[in-house]
Formats: structure tokens, sequence, C-alpha cells
């Protein structure tokens, strides 16, 4: 899975775009750098990470409604901790 979608059920405003859907992709581990584990777990960081994903501006992100915001974050954990282990022998 290296892109998921997500309907908002609050659509947002991009420009003169009014936006019902989200498209996030897989972050790449170019994505996280700058950012402690730590941080990953800070509002303003996820925002900054979800606007890279999406590659929405952050201003944009910072509307979502918080239910969608919340969808937008599961999302993101399913991506960063649910992938199978790799570089492990038995």
């Amino acid at each position: 899975m290296s892109e998921k979608i997500i309907t908002l059920s609050v659509p947002i405003q991009h420009g003169t775009q009014t936006l019902s859907e989200l498209s996030l992709r897989k972050p790449l581990a170019r994505d996280l750098r700058g950012f402690s584990w730590q941080e990953l777990t800070k509002f303003n960081v996820l925002e900054e990470l979800l606007a890279k994903l999406s590659g929405l501006p952050l201003s944009v992100i910072g509307t979502l409604d918080c239910a969608d915001y919340f969808a937008c974050l599961k999302v993101l954990n399913d991506f960063l901790l649910s992938s199978p282990e790799t570089g492990v022998s038995a």
C-alpha cells in the first residue's frame, strides 16, 4: 500500500478547490528526516508530516475537521507501524 485515500466528513478548501478526499502517500525514510520519535507525538509535527505526504500546504491541513484529522493520523500510524518486519532473520 503506497497511497491511501481518506474521504473527508467535512470538505476543506485549497485555493478555489473544495476537497472531499485527501490522498496520503506512504512515507519514505527521507520524509522523517529531522524528526525524532518523540516529536512524532506532537500535533504540530504530525501536521507537518501530513502536509508533506499529502502535497498540501500546512495551512490547508490545519483546516481539517478533528475527526478527519484523526482519520489521517490513523492512516499515518498504519503506514509507520503496521509494515512487516524487515532485516530480521530467525
